[in-house]
């Protein structure tokens, strides 16, 4: 006990010194090159020794404060006017001192979503366009690398990058084009925060006080806790039942996996993987290599390929344990040695196989045959990995594998999903998809970084989860506007753009059409509470059937840029919204429409106007004749004598939706019933 609690002392004091000593440093977007928000008081943080006088400079201001017993610090500088001429903020501590270069003053916007949001300029429609134009040095972005925590951290890697022609590839091009019009508009410098990534779901960017907003998440939130305390108690023999039972877990998982992919494969069937089977009239082929260097016709193939050879065990590697060494396999494989399974691998693309032989095995010639599941793209060996057995106490002695193979088609398998690895020492709640795990990582540490608003492209993840998506949106805007202490935060949000086959048949579809839907509907809810702090512009119009991630994303930054110009800073009066549906009259077999935003009603191109829907009360849509007489359109069709429904560009991609207003900007799709 006494050497304990000696241990404690010691500890304690270390911990003391180490306080004591503490370096001078800065919350996580304060580093060079970075833009502050002009007319609003701009919070400065970080932390230091213990009780120590921070002292902060910038321009004519000079402000002190206090650290904290824990040593962070926080104070404000009073409201900026905005300036491209570089400045240096100096922070000072004690005898510490951090100086950060080429501030400049003006608009701070955060970009945030998955890929199409983090989607960059290199790999957009016009990146010479972009590097020839990028010559506005006062626009700056900060990327904040990916990460996820199960509580809020304090800082994020990333730093500020000045726009120019080397560096503009990199950028958000949503972002990017975003901030060249409004610095441009405006004249003054813009910041962006881009704290986005590709695949990301909403609820992982929500922070907690957004859910407990919503009324209807606190017992999910309890369940979060309650796996998060119970995981940071788990003691010595806990953890060792845990892993006993995760392990049995795991097998079974996998063995289930291969029960369902092989079951009736036609190599298992046939017995490919027996060393009496009948290969002769296979072909021969090189390994390792990918699917596509065995044979063309693999190129695009899915499904098993197995693989046969045999080899001769020297005396000198004899009965003694071997490994089995093979290049990383895409995506699975399934390996037998003779007439037994030696090793399996299950979803792991990326690493190399190591299967133990134990016991070793008698001098002479074996069997070895690998049935590789491709799931998608290319599937086979790695090239650049050794392929060969090596004996486990003596390292020095191998035997290639590499060289002649020959090769079989098996079939094509049912697509199963990769069976789940249960780690009980792993944290929880910081997966890709955690609720929360994303605002933790890198949205919490910058804030209260001084914002004007965010803009927001996400919901593809999201799709056909419509039902939870607006309640999910609106905690979204909830939670950032609590934390950033800013009930007024501006919110951009993009509808998604058009994908997947056009489907000529089928006049409304759910899927993404439903996730618009539901975004509109978040939106409004958002925007009721302030007016013009929440727009939703439409990409409807610019997706691609066969592209997940349209390639024009200076048109998608520049509609937000033309909704935070007219609702935001009221700079611009030209309009930022495409038609929105506004009532709809009946008259017989026709039904009128009205709508916001529609002054020069129109088609691109002149064409018939097309698009427009209308069902019966049997809720069946077809097809309507539209017309548009000024700004209304009206729709009729020989198929409903008595119209219930109509819809517009209600479809995952809504290929023949058409109408546009006078500033070119596109409908946005509805749904609704009529009187």
């Amino acid at each position: 006990m006494l050497a304990r609690n000696l241990l404690r002392c010691v500890s304690f004091s270390l911990v003391l010194s180490a306080a004591a000593q503490a370096e001078l440093r800065l919350g996580s977007p304060f580093s060079e090159s970075m833009v502050l928000q002009r007319g609003v008081q701009v919070p400065i943080w970080g932390t230091t020794t213990p009780n120590s006088l921070v002292t902060v400079q910038f321009g004519s201001q000079a402000v002190q404060a206090q650290s904290g017993a824990d040593g962070k610090f926080m104070l404000s500088l009073e409201p900026l006017i905005a300036s491209r001429t570089p400045a240096v903020l100096i922070v000072t501590s004690g005898t510490d001192e951090v100086s950060i270069n080429d501030v400049l003053v003006g608009e701070v916007w955060i970009a945030s979503g998955q890929s199409n949001m983090e989607w960059s300029v290199a790999h957009s429609d016009d990146l010479a366009r972009d590097q020839r134009e990028a010559t506005n040095s006062s626009i700056r972005i900060f990327k904040g690398a990916h990460a996820t925590a199960s509580t809020p951290l304090t800082s994020v890697t990333g730093s500020w990058t000045v726009a120019n022609a080397n560096s503009v590839g990199g950028f958000t091009a949503v972002g990017y084009s975003f901030a060249q019009a409004l610095s441009t508009t405006l004249d003054v410098p813009v910041g962006i925060l881009d704290l986005s990534w590709g695949g990301s779901r909403i609820e992982p960017w929500i922070p907690r006080e957004g859910f407990v907003s919503t009324g209807s998440w606190q017992r999910k939130l309890d369940s979060i806790d309650r796996t998060q305390k119970t995981w940071r108690e788990l003691d010595g023999p806990t953890i060792a039942q845990l892993l006993n039972r995760a392990d049995g877990f795991n097998r079974r998982q996998k063995e289930d996996f291969f029960t369902h992919q092989l079951g009736t494969e036609r190599g298992m069937v046939e017995g490919f993987y027996k060393p009496e089977f009948d290969d002769s009239s296979w072909a021969t082929c090189t390994l390792p290599n990918l699917f596509d260097a065995v044979d063309a016709s693999l190129a695009s193939y899915d499904g098993t390929v197995w693989f046969r050879r045999s080899f001769t065990i020297p005396e000198g590697m004899s009965q003694t344990p071997l490994r089995f060494v093979f290049p990383a396999i895409d995506d699975s494989d399934v390996t037998y040695l003779d007439h037994a399974r030696l090793g399996d691998t299950v979803g792991d693309w990326q690493s190399a196989r190591a299967y133990r032989m134990p016991a070793g095995l008698a001098a002479g010639e074996h069997s070895l045959s690998i049935c590789v599941i491709d799931d998608a793209g290319n599937g086979g060996f790695a090239t650049s990995q050794p392929m060969r057995i090596v004996r486990e106490d003596d390292q020095t002695k191998t035997l290639s594998l590499a060289g002649a193979w020959k090769w079989q088609k098996g079939g094509v398998v049912p697509r199963v999903g990769y069976p789940e690895q249960f780690n009980p020492l792993k944290e929880p709640n910081v997966a890709f998809d955690s609720p929360m795990a994303m605002y933790n990582a890198m949205i919490a540490p910058c804030v209260p970084y001084a914002v004007q608003g965010a803009i927001w492209y996400q919901g593809e993840s999201n799709a056909g989860e419509h039902a939870e998506y607006a309640v999910l949106l609106k905690a979204l805007v909830n939670g950032w506007r609590i934390v950033w202490k800013n009930p007024n935060l501006a919110f951009g949000n993009v509808q998604l753009a058009g994908f997947m086959a056009a489907a000529p048949n089928e006049p409304v579809q759910a899927g993404w059409a439903s996730i618009r839907k539901a975004q509109e509907i978040g939106v409004d809810a958002i925007a009721a509470e302030f007016q013009g702090s929440a727009g939703l512009v439409t990409a409807m119009d610019i997706g691609n059937a066969n592209d997940i991630h349209p390639k024009n994303k200076r048109e998608v930054g520049n509609r937000l840029s033309r909704w935070a110009l007219e609702q935001v800073y009221h700079s611009s009066e030209g309009g930022w919204a495409g038609p929105r549906y506004k009532s709809a009259s009946v008259v017989g077999a026709t039904v009128t429409l009205q709508f916001d935003h529609a002054q020069g009603l129109a088609t691109r191109a002149g064409a018939a106007p097309g698009g427009f829907a209308i069902a019966g009360k049997d809720g069946v849509f077809v097809w309507a004749d539209a017309v548009i007489v000024g700004d209304t359109v009206i729709l009729t069709s020989s198929k409903v004598t008595e119209p219930a429904s109509v819809a517009y560009a209600c479809q995952n991609f809504p290929e023949s939706a058409n109408a546009i207003n006078a500033e070119g900007l596109p409908m946005y799709p509805f749904q609704v019933n009529v009187p």
